[in-house]
């Protein structure tokens, strides 16, 4: 279940398949990172 690539839910990144979607965003496979930029982003 993958979204626009921003706006995840918190749900999405709690999901054993992180890195996938990280992928998406081409950003480092580090969920805190991740997590960082979408902060950021909104």
């Amino acid at each position: 279940c993958y979204l626009a690539g921003k706006d995840l839910p918190k749900s999405v990144i709690e999901e054993p398949e992180p890195i996938q979607y990280v992928s998406l965003r081409q950003a480092p496979l580090k969920e805190p990172t991740y997590t960082k930029m979408e902060e950021e982003e909104n």
